[in-house]
């Protein structure tokens, strides 16, 4: 008796709860609206004290729906869709659910009473509030897989036709609440819904700036959560978390890595061996855990061959999954594509993390406009996929290229020299069937276990080193003596100022030491015959006096003291080696 007692004080009080909402329905404003306001009255007075509250009392007060709240000019008033997603960080699920019924059988009672495909769309677009429409696609936010996904109108005509009444019903038992959905189910059931009912949906549901929501916060997807990098900690996905992509694994498999890790660690040692470099490096590859270019730098996997490189791209690859791209390496080493051509490749990089590479065919390449916009923090780019229009993509990542030792870059300047980052490479595996006797020191056999396909199941693994090594300040990072060895000696290969710096001039410091402009023009001009090209040489006093100012060797004007003519520039503290 007790227990029966109490399920009939329960009832009243949710009858008594949905009457005052029911209440607050105003017949001559929109649903949604009306959904955005019985929200706002339902507020507990903790949510009273959060920003969603405050942005959404100035919404309704700018909309003249609410008429007793202050007007405050520094907070932004959003557009309702952008609001609602506002709204579902503020309130709790369940109060926002019985809202929503609320909502639809408020609307029914004053528009029910001849039901048309415009009165049921209005129905699945309360009762499915967080859909978004974009560009013509429909996108959905899927908890199962705590990320947005793409449907197409046949979807939502299926879910409205075959899943709508069930839905609700569902939701109503679950909650303790009538709606009578006699005729809605009555008209469904004769299917008199088409494409038109949809179509008027999406100018309900359009979100002009969904695209550049997408994937843009310090969150990573898994297939069971999303790790969210301010709080460091996975947690159930949100809509406003706004993340399509994802790694293609669950969470659960990173943390149970106990039997792989130790096989991945003794992986990267064979590559790399020395402590410090493995730390370095897998702090770098985990600034891609994120969204942005920490380093602002464009990196070189640089060997001579069967060293580890295809086999590192391959793992950090299958790690990230779909916030890895794969574009081809002529977007960084070649030509640049003009924003009228179709250039797929570019749209590949739309919202990734990193773009790793294959190497070059040639030898002696340019660093493409593209690599330098890129790398430069430039943001959002214009560019045409195949067979379609021109559009914004958003672009701001870390660039990992895979390339033999023999590669020069030919157009390096003072911010290029800023930018590149070469990681060495100075293993060598070979296969056991073709090892001699007695291998060198820096040879080792070969793993098959990692080519290919193989190093797929250690995704999770290196996962787990990379959120381990995660910095959320990366200006304080800097390269071991191997790093910097590495990509100054890459740098010099293809900067010939540079290489003849190092190799003809020798700072002395003593100011009785000097050299001529004219003079080391000269000596430059035969060393370039010699040692780079027999050609026609064009090449300026001014630009040699610009490239050595890359190297932070400045020429300077005589002065008297000296004895010399005032007009003569001159390099003090130095002389040819």
């Amino acid at each position: 008796m007790v227990n029966n007692t109490t399920l009939k004080e329960e009832d009243v009080e949710f009858k008594d709860e949905y009457e005052n909402l029911e209440s607050l329905y105003i017949e001559k404003i929109h649903p949604i609206l009306n959904f955005l306001n019985i929200l706002y009255f339902s507020s507990t007075n903790s949510q009273k004290n959060t920003e969603g509250y405050n942005i959404l009392e100035q919404f309704l007060l700018v909309k003249g729906i609410k008429k007793d709240a202050e007007y405050k000019s520094n907070i932004p008033i959003p557009c309702y869709t952008d609001l609602i997603f506002i709204c579902f960080d503020t309130y709790e699920k369940i109060q926002i659910e019985k809202i929503k019924l609320i909502t639809i059988k408020k609307y029914l009672s004053f528009y029910g009473s001849r039901i048309t495909g415009n009165t049921i769309g209005m129905v699945f677009a309360i009762f499915n509030l967080g859909y978004i429409v974009y560009y013509n696609n429909w996108y959905y936010f899927n908890p199962v897989e705590h990320g947005w996904k793409v449907i197409t109108d046949y979807e939502i005509l299926q879910n409205i036709t075959v899943y709508l009444i069930c839905d609700i019903s569902k939701s109503t038992s679950k909650h303790n609440y009538f709606i009578d959905l006699i005729k809605i189910s009555e008209f469904l059931n004769i299917g008199k819904i088409d494409n038109r009912s949809v179509d008027n949906l999406k100018s309900i549901l359009y979100l002009s700036q969904f695209n550049q929501k997408l994937d843009k916060k310090p969150i990573l997807r898994f297939q069971d959560c999303v790790f969210d990098f301010d709080l460091m900690t996975p947690r159930p996905g949100k809509p406003s978390d706004f993340c399509s992509k994802g790694t293609g694994y669950s969470f659960y498999d990173v943390t149970h890595t106990s039997s792989t890790l130790p096989k991945i660690m003794k992986f990267l040692k064979d590559i790399f061996v020395e402590d410090e470099l493995i730390d370095y490096i897998l702090k770098v590859l985990a600034s891609t855990l994120t969204p942005g270019n920490k380093l602002r730098s464009i990196v070189f996997f640089i060997g001579n061959g069967r060293n580890g490189k295809t086999a590192l791209s391959n793992i950090l690859k299958y790690a990230l999954g779909e916030y890895a791209a794969i574009p081809n390496v002529s977007l960084f080493l070649g030509k640049s594509v003009s924003s009228e051509k179709p250039n797929p490749h570019m749209v590949e990089l739309n919202n990734a993390h990193a773009a790793i590479c294959e190497e070059p065919d040639a030898r002696n390449v340019t660093i493409t406009g593209d690599a330098k916009a890129i790398t430069g923090n430039v943001g959002y780019i214009k560019a045409r996929g195949l067979y379609k229009d021109l559009e914004n993509i958003f672009i701001d990542l870390l660039p990992i290229i895979n390339t033999n030792d023999k590669l020069t870059i030919t157009n390096i300047d003072t911010a290029l020299m800023d930018r590149i980052l070469v990681i060495p490479f100075t293993q060598r595996f070979i296969p056991k069937y073709t090892a001699e006797k007695h291998i060198k020191k820096n040879e080792k056999y070969a793993d098959t276990l990692w080519q290919g396909s193989h190093s797929k199941s250690y995704a999770p693994a290196f996962m787990r080193l990379l959120l381990q090594h995660y910095l959320n300040d990366y200006t304080k990072l800097s390269p071991p003596k191997k790093v910097y060895d590495a990509t100054n000696k890459f740098i010099l290969c293809g900067d010939h100022p540079g290489r003849f710096i190092k190799q003809k001039l020798c700072a002395t410091g003593n100011e009785n030491d000097l050299l001529y402009l004219e003079d080391i023009y000269t000596v430059y001009k035969k060393w370039y015959k010699n040692y780079v090209n027999a050609g026609v040489f064009h090449y300026t006093t001014e630009e040699l006096r610009l490239d050595f100012a890359k190297y932070k060797i400045y020429f300077e004007k005589s002065t008297n003291k000296i004895g010399i003519d005032l007009e003569t520039d001159i390099l003090i503290g130095y002389k040819f080696c």
